[in-house]
């Protein structure tokens, strides 16, 4: 399993809603978790 997670992103859930400064987490290729208060896995 991979995994990887994005910092400080910018996340457009849609037109007009927008989450800043949001971490992104992906494992095997397909999004587990999305928001701005997410740890970030040690496996990542």
């Amino acid at each position: 399993m991979k995994t990887h997670a994005l910092n400080n992103a910018t996340v457009v859930v849609q037109p007009g809603e927008i989450l800043e400064n949001s971490t992104i987490v992906l494992r095997d290729g397909l999004i587990e978790s999305i928001g701005k208060f997410i740890s970030v896995p040690e496996d990542a």
